[in-house]
């Protein structure tokens, strides 16, 4: 099927542009495709990126400061500094927002996250009024949390206006999405590259790869089995199953898809395009979710 021109619009506007594989933490990258990617997202009506200081130690944010324009919306994070790790202190939060600024030449964000917290903060209370003062200050307009995953997050949640935190195909946050209190913006949508069909038993990674440490060995076969599984159900290629799974999900109020060139860029217009998976599809990938694709004793070894 294909989407009238208010529906395509519509659900043009959940897609925020996610600058991670810019940084070369996911694989190698060509600069010049990276800029084409960001041009060709203006063109296609993308115009909210996501960010944060760690990615390439600033450098993701640097450039998007050099190659967007004012009009674009821009999601940046704090508590995980471009050169000095992690620190949830307002001091240390304050300093890296405003670096933040000045590499993406901006007096302002859009949503300004914090950066998947763990066991760190026992309080948020002065975290909370700090975002409240970015808000009133008019530097941010909206506060999220990003989730640290197999983290169990509390109450502190409902005070921010954006959770962001995974989910694909693989790995379903059931008890994150359709909730009222805030927007949930799903990410790694196509699992940090597993679900972009390139992947072998022979796959090896960068020792630079962010994914060098963790998917391999009986990691990799395992998750192997579920993508044969996934190639199976339908003639779609696997990079646009897994987005389009995502995507027409209504439960799902924004989803940050990243990307390395501009044919990436096109390939998740078309996928808007052609519209939702249908029904009967995607009951079956939820019933294997439920089973684990059938594997046993493998859930731990899963994204």
């Amino acid at each position: 099927m294909t989407l009238n021109k208010n529906i395509l619009n519509k659900v043009k506007q959940k897609i925020i542009i996610g600058t991670w594989p810019f940084s070369g933490q996911l694989g190698k990258i060509d600069i010049k495709e990276v800029i084409l990617a960001i041009d060709r997202c203006s063109e296609l009506g993308f115009n909210v990126f996501d960010t944060a200081p760690n990615y390439g130690a600033g450098f993701c944010e640097s450039l998007l400061g050099r190659a967007t324009n004012k009009e674009i919306k821009i999601n940046s994070k704090i508590g995980n500094s471009a050169n000095d790790g992690k620190d949830f202190s307002i001091k240390s939060l304050s300093k890296s927002f405003d670096e933040t600024l000045k590499r993406l030449q901006r007096n302002s964000l859009h949503t300004l996250f914090l950066h998947n917290p763990r066991s760190e903060i026992r309080d948020y209370d002065p975290i909370f009024m700090f975002f409240e003062e970015l808000k009133a200050a008019g530097k941010i307009k909206y506060s999220g949390i990003s989730l640290a995953r197999n983290f169990k997050y509390g109450d502190e949640l409902n005070f921010f206006d954006v959770v962001q935190g995974d989910y694909n195909i693989l790995y379903q946050q059931d008890k994150y999405i359709n909730n009222k209190r805030f927007n949930f913006h799903a990410r790694s949508i196509l699992a940090t590259g597993i679900l972009s069909g390139k992947l072998t038993v022979n796959t090896k990674f960068n020792k630079n790869d962010y994914r060098s440490s963790w998917l391999k060995d009986d990691r990799l076969k395992s998750i192997l089995k579920r993508i044969s599984i996934l190639k199976d159900l339908s003639n779609i290629a696997l990079p646009s199953l897994a987005r389009r799974f995502v995507l027409f999900d209504n439960r799902i109020d924004n989803l940050v898809l990243g990307l390395k060139n501009s044919k990436q860029v096109n390939d998740i217009y078309q996928d808007i395009v052609n519209g939702p998976l249908e029904d009967q599809l995607v009951i079956t990938i939820n019933d294997l979710y439920q089973i684990d694709f059938g594997l046993k004793n493998q859930k731990n070894l899963s994204f």
